[in-house]
């Protein structure tokens, strides 16, 4: 990671200024590319790959070019975010299986049920949907009446999609008999069964297009839209285009669902709100449009055991006072021997050096506990790395999307570079997961 701001270094090359305008361009005025440090270190590495001698350089190739050419392909795939696996969210599947489908079932009849799975990145979002449908509603996929259409800006992403292809790391959230029974090995990864492959459709779209010019004959009458960790990264005044688009684009009834960390006021002045046990979904009502009441619930619903593999631990975590420096609360004392406990003994100690040296090699040994990236995120924070933090905290709430303390850590480090918009946002999914915690919960 560059350790500079890229706000500075627009300041003294224009040149990266214009490609990030570029990237705006066609990505949707997005708020997140223009100050990002990760845009910086993607154009030195595309640079120095074709051994162009500087970014102003790197421009004039990309110039050379239509903006739906290879290296623009390159650059876009390389900054856009494609971090998914299979089942993420359970709470949402459960949801999904035993709210939404048997809605479907009273109100579409015997009629097509139509799906839109909106950045599907490398599809592991419309193949879990698929896995579900076909396990929850034989009888719907049997008859062809459903079809699901998944789309996205990466080219490269849509591929691995299309070849259903993937690694252990993207089938996490799925049990070993699951994977067994919907994957076969091929080449030390995992290929999808055909079965479970047909009736998905991908397709390369952009959002802000669609913004803009919404295909009423595509995307008109949509019984459930997916559009699950894409809008945190829009500007607010695309993403209630976007939003109001996707409420055109539903049919009457019909289900909108996004990520935990999606904008929940923005979505709820469009949609009404639906609670479950730990997920809200959106629904086109009759008084769409109109502003919502707040929360509207549903009867409980009995929640099948979830299949991600991580289980929370709330009692064991380890909770760092921010304005406490070199203190770390922590109930259980790791043993000497366990690599979390060093980690633990730096932090306690105030040596955050050590501290950040000992939670790289907890991450970098491929380590899928939400609690080590929090911890090594905070040794970060300490160091003064917020932006190595902040990819270390969102790997940590991609292992567990409820850890309220990583969201209240990214809204401390947005605050503290001003980001006020980021900040109001991560501490509203902070008040957003409490709410799915029982009171008596230890955070």
């Amino acid at each position: 990671m560059i350790p500079v701001q890229f706000e500075a270094e627009r300041e003294t090359d224009p040149a990266l200024s214009e490609i990030a305008a570029a990237i705006g361009a066609q990505l949707g005025a997005t708020d997140w590319i223009s100050r990002s440090s990760f845009l910086v270190e993607k154009v030195e590495e595309r640079r120095r790959a074709l051994g162009l001698s500087g970014v102003s350089a790197y421009l004039s190739q990309l110039k050379s070019q239509s903006t739906d050419g290879p290296e623009w392909s390159r650059l876009i795939d390389s900054v856009t975010v494609g971090e998914t696996f299979f089942w993420r969210y359970p709470e949402q599947w459960d949801a999904l299986r035993e709210i939404i489908l048997p809605d479907l079932a009273k109100r579409r009849g015997a009629g097509p049920v139509r799906i839109w799975c909106a950045g599907c990145s490398s599809g592991a979002e419309p193949y879990t949907l698929s896995i579900l449908l076909h396990r929850e509603a034989t009888d719907l996929v049997e008859s062809g009446r459903v079809k699901i259409l998944a789309t996205d800006v990466c080219a490269t992403r849509l591929a691995q999609a299309e070849a259903g292809v993937y690694g252990q790391w993207e089938l996490r959230g799925l049990s070993p008999t699951m994977v067994e029974s919907c994957f076969e090995p091929e080449n030390g990864k995992w290929r999808l069964r055909d079965a479970y492959r047909r009736g998905v459709t991908f397709r390369r779209h952009n959002l802000a297009d669609y913004a803009e010019q919404p295909d009423a004959g595509e995307f008109g009458g949509l019984d459930i839209i997916m559009c699950r960790n894409v809008l945190i990264y829009f500007d607010a005044a695309l993403v209630r285009r976007l939003l109001q688009r996707f409420q055109e684009s539903l049919s009457e009834g019909g289900w909108f669902l996004s990520g935990h960390s999606e904008p929940y006021l923005e979505i709820s002045r469009v949609l009404e709100p639906v609670t479950t046990p730990g997920a809200t979904l959106y629904r086109k009502s009759a008084v769409h449009g109109a502003r919502l009441k707040p929360r509207v619930e549903t009867p409980a619903v009995k929640r099948r055991a979830s299949t991600a593999p991580i289980q929370r631990e709330a009692a064991k975590r380890s909770v760092v006072a921010r304005d406490e420096v070199g203190k770390v609360v922590d109930a259980v004392r790791p043993a000497s021997d366990d690599p979390l406990g060093e980690l633990n003994v730096h932090l306690r100690a105030g040596a955050w050096r050590e501290a950040a040296s000992a939670g790289r090699r907890i991450v970098d040994s491929g380590s899928l506990d939400p609690q080590a990236h929090y911890l090594f995120a905070l040794a970060l924070i300490h160091s003064d790395q917020h932006s190595e933090a902040e990819r270390v905290l969102r790997r940590a709430l991609y292992l567990d999307t409820d850890y309220a303390l990583a969201h209240y850590q990214l809204g401390v480090v947005a605050l503290e570079q001003g980001r006020r918009d980021d900040a109001h946002r991560a501490f509203r999914n902070v008040v957003q997961c409490l709410r799915t915690q029982d009171d008596d919960a230890s955070i």
